[in-house]
């Protein structure tokens, strides 16, 4: 690999998230799905499934099907504030137990307008 290469495919961000190269789906809600986190994942960056609104059982759902669609890491994005504390604990016990490769979270200060 050339120096050029490396500089850009193989450094720690790469290897920590076990990808090819340093390109990062955003967790979008209801268009980072299944299809397009694998697809990315597939290509060789990093897929981010968008979790927001997810109830829990689509969210493990989402998982299946996006382990389904590919063999390499991806992660998900929640937002901890929506929903609750109630769904937010029932969607990390999904999480724990479905192990993507990465959560990220995203907070928000304010959702009371979606609620």
């Amino acid at each position: 690999m050339s120096e050029a290469n490396r500089d850009f495919a193989g450094n720690v961000i790469t290897e920590m998230c076990g990808v090819q190269y340093p390109i990062f789906l955003a967790g979008m809600a209801a268009i980072s799905g299944p299809q397009l986190t694998a697809a990315v994942a597939n290509a060789g960056g990093f897929g981010v499934l968008g979790g927001l609104r997810l109830a829990p059982l689509m969210l493990r759902k989402w998982l299946r099907e996006t382990r389904a669609l590919t063999d390499q890491p991806f992660g998900v994005n929640v937002v901890p504030q929506f929903g609750g504390p109630e769904v937010f604990e029932a969607q990390f016990q999904v999480i724990l137990q479905e192990r993507p490769r990465i959560l990220s979270l995203f907070y928000a200060e304010d959702y009371s307008a979606d609620m």
